[in-house]
């Protein structure tokens, strides 16, 4: 009956993997399977919640790198052992890891361990030495029976990785603070690619022009956004850029002689209409002194 169960889970994983990964990623527990469960600070903190923020932010940057990458769940879901450990036989191209945070009763306990399978492979033990350098775990990788590791693809390698105690304070302080989670999940993102080598899709780089126009566009826009402007300074502003940018270089230099031109002749103006201010009052002041003249001859 066993082995007929497992005959139908291997052919219902057929059915859900349509193309193998590269790395597949198992993040531990989940759904009705909690995991280890502590508390800090009034808040409770569950296992299977930091292994699968953990995971996700490794399958991010693996693939923002152009690596193939499947995961056995993504959200919080219960899967039994033996349809990940399918996954990890039909899907896995090279590597399988698992996610887990550790607990013991010694609550001195710290750090991170990476586990293999009693029997694993050289490749298995080599991708479990980056993955503990990755994490500066002091512990030597650790051969443990673990069902999840039990690989029966041999072009796969299979590791687990433990990624700190929750029975110690110290780690579960890093292990419940979101930024420590997502720097060591690009941590072992890393390994993982160390150990993986070529992605299946290069990422295109960018030629070193357009990184330093992306970054002086960047300075700009900062430089705009430190800017204070009143509401009638920024319509005004926003005019003056859309219309800039819709003119060519050649364009824009006219666009300027031609408001110098104007300033210049409104200069001319103003001379002018002072002067005839000036004559006029002139000759005010000339008829008064002569109506005056004539008063006294009267």
């Amino acid at each position: 009956m066993k082995f007929l169960v497992k005959i139908m889970l291997l052919i219902y994983m057929c059915m859900q993997t349509a193309f193998a990964a590269q790395v597949v990623l198992d993040a531990g527990h989940g759904g009705k399977d909690p995991g280890a469960v502590r508390s800090l600070n009034g808040k409770q903190y569950k296992e299977k919640d930091i292994v699968l923020d953990v995971t996700r932010h490794i399958q991010r940057e693996l693939t923002s790198q152009g690596y193939d990458v499947a995961m056995t769940r993504t959200s919080d879901t219960f899967h039994a052992l033996d349809r990940r450990r399918a996954q990890s036989i039909l899907q896995c191209e090279k590597l399988f890891m698992s996610i887990h945070a550790d607990a013991h009763k010694d609550t001195k306990a710290k750090g991170g361990t990476v586990l293999v399978y009693p029997n694993a492979s050289e490749e298995s033990h080599r991708a479990a030495n980056i993955a503990r350098s990755a994490i500066s775990s002091k512990r030597v990788a650790r051969s443990q029976a673990v069902r999840v590791l039990r690989n029966g693809n041999p072009k796969c390698a299979s590791i687990l990785v433990e990624i700190g105690f929750m029975s110690n304070e110290g780690d579960l302080a890093q292990l419940a603070d979101p930024t420590y989670r997502r720097t060591i999940g690009k941590k072992l993102a890393n390994a993982a690619a160390k150990y993986v080598g070529s992605s299946k899709k290069p990422v295109a780089k960018k030629s070193t022009q357009s990184v330093k126009a992306t970054e002086k566009t960047v300075k700009v826009n900062a430089k705009a956004a430190n800017t204070q402007l009143t509401p009638s300074r920024q319509s005004v502003s926003k005019k003056t850029v859309q219309k800039t940018a819709s003119l060519t270089p050649v364009r824009l230099k006219k666009e300027v002689s031609k408001k110098e031109t104007v300033k210049k002749e409104t200069a001319k103006k103003d001379i002018v209409k002072k002067e005839v201010v000036k004559s006029a009052n002139k000759s005010d002041k000339k008829s008064v002194k002569t109506v005056k003249n004539n008063g006294q001859a009267v």
